[in-house]
């Protein structure tokens, strides 16, 4: 299933049958990832994949959502010399609560001049300017973030959505309606960076409030 991938946990699992999955887990594990899921209609992927078992798989640890889209990346037409780096979440033996996302870090080279110590000092100073931190956010802090971006980017489409989010009550009625949040956002006009950035504020501050 493209919106989402196994954990290494899950991998692990499938391989040595060390946690107890019903049917419907682990046919749904073992489909998740493959070309073979993306080869049935619609129809049939939403009756193997309802919301109920893809959550229980999450709060198993062993699968984790995806971003969709790349981070587009332009091609250099002059001298100048651009490195991205672009830090993407990984796969982890941790529950879905434990994992955390990386902020996405860009050393941006300015154009080459005789002058190379003020080059390097601009560099220093871009660099600095690009890092990303990622904040702890309370519980209502993470449901206000997901909502303003629905109203932002989907305006009355995610409305509906909006209302969920903002009258869920604890960390597993959140993390239901995150999955829908996902997949509305990705067919938004979003940008990619933004969303993938937001995406990491979330899980991480997710992970922080269910370890407390």
């Amino acid at each position: 299933m493209s919106q989402y991938y196994k954990t290494d946990l899950g991998i692990e699992s499938l391989k040595q049958r060390s946690m107890n999955l019903n049917a419907r887990q682990r046919r749904l594990l073992l489909l998740i990832g493959t070309d073979d899921f993306d080869l049935l209609d619609e129809q049939f992927k939403h009756r193997i994949a309802p919301s109920e078992v893809l959550s229980q798989l999450i709060d198993m640890g062993l699968i984790v959502p995806s971003i969709q889209h790349p981070i587009e990346i332009p091609e250099p037409t002059t001298l100048l010399h651009t490195e991205i780096k672009t830090s993407l979440p990984l796969q982890t033996t941790n529950s879905i609560q434990e994992k955390l996302a990386e902020p996405i870090t860009t050393t941006t080279i300015t154009p080459v001049s005789s002058d190379i110590a003020h080059t390097h000092s601009r560099a220093t100073e871009l660099q600095h300017d690009l890092d990303v931190t990622l904040e702890e956010l309370n519980f209502e802090q993470v449901k206000h973030l997901m909502a303003q971006l629905l109203q932002q980017n989907c305006g009355l489409m995610g409305k509906q959505l909006m209302n969920r989010i903002l009258n869920s009550h604890d960390l597993r009625s959140l993390k239901l309606c995150q999955m829908q949040w996902i997949t509305e956002l990705q067919e938004s006009r979003i940008r990619p960076h933004q969303l993938n950035h937001c995406l990491k504020q979330i899980n991480f501050s997710l992970q922080k409030l269910n370890a407390s």
